[in-house]
This record gives structure tokens, sequence and C-alpha cells, in this order.
């Protein structure tokens, strides 16, 4: 049994990649075991829960829709980890946690620095499984973690590969 964590850019930039986003997701949720756990949030000037660590047969995928992914903003991409990291250091469960963004934080108090120490300790105490997704046309990686770059015109593939 699994938790996977996606933490979903959804500034203004995402506008016209978040629909493509949606549907990575509906296609992972339909091909992983439904005794497995989801937690689904997203990051522009605030962190915002949409479903948080709920088992995939209690989702119906329908719901994870357009209207959920409100996009604007600014990104509030490090400060999102750490409340992630807050939130569920204390569960005893085998988690991955796949980040998605399209460009730089631009208003997250938390350094980039902090962030790295936090989640490579967090891999290393818990184990976790961090993937961070960034667009291979811009130059934003995250130490101690997997990095994947992507190509931003193939973005409703990018959950296809996951470890199911």
């Amino acid at each position: 049994m699994k938790h996977y964590i996606f933490l979903i850019d959804v500034s203004t930039s995402m506008f016209n990649k978040i629909s493509k986003v949606i549907k990575s997701l509906h296609n992972f949720i339909k091909n992983v075991d439904n005794s497995n756990y989801i937690t689904l949030c997203t990051f522009n000037n605030n962190f915002n829960y949409i479903i948080k660590c709920k088992q995939l047969k209690e989702i119906n995928i329908n719901n994870i829709d357009l209207q959920l992914f409100n996009t604007f903003g600014c990104t509030l991409l490090y400060d999102s980890y750490m409340f992630i990291v807050k939130d569920f250091m204390n569960y005893n469960i085998d988690t991955e946690l796949h980040c998605l963004t399209d460009g730089e934080d631009n208003m997250s108090v938390t350094s980039k620095e902090k962030v790295e120490y936090v989640l490579d300790n967090i891999k290393k105490e818990k184990n976790w499984n961090i993937i961070f997704y960034n667009p291979n046309n811009i130059d934003i990686k995250i130490k101690n973690i997997k990095n994947v770059s992507y190509d931003v015109n193939n973005i409703e593939n990018i959950f296809n590969s996951l470890s199911i």
C-alpha cells in the first residue's frame, strides 16, 4: 500500500497546461490499485488540499476536474513542500511525493536550501520517494531528490511512468 502525494502548480503560467495535467492524473488513478491512498494539493499564492489522504476507492475520478484547479497568481513552491512534510511526516506508509511546476518559486518565505535539507531528511528517515517535475526549457533543480525534466508540449503524459 502506498500514499501518492501530488503537489501541482496552479499559478497563472499553468493556465494552458492544467487540463493536460488533470488528464494525466486521471490516467494514473485509473491504473493504480484502489487500495492505495492519494493526496492532491495545489499551490499558487496559497497552498490548498483538494484531496487529503483518501483511499482511491473512495475517490470519484469525475470530481477531479478543471473547476478544482483555479489557475492564478504566483508560485509558492518551497512553502508548499514544507506544508506537505509537516502534515505527513508522522504517517507510517510508503510515500511518493510528486511535485509539478512550470517555473521557479517567487513567493515562499522558506529558502530553497531549507527545503533541500528537509526533503533529504524525510527521504532518509521515512524513505519517501520524492520527484520534482520541472520543464526542460528552464534549469531549476532541487538537490537530493529525483529531478525530471518534461516537455511542456507533452505534459498530458507526465505521470504515466510512475512506480505503480
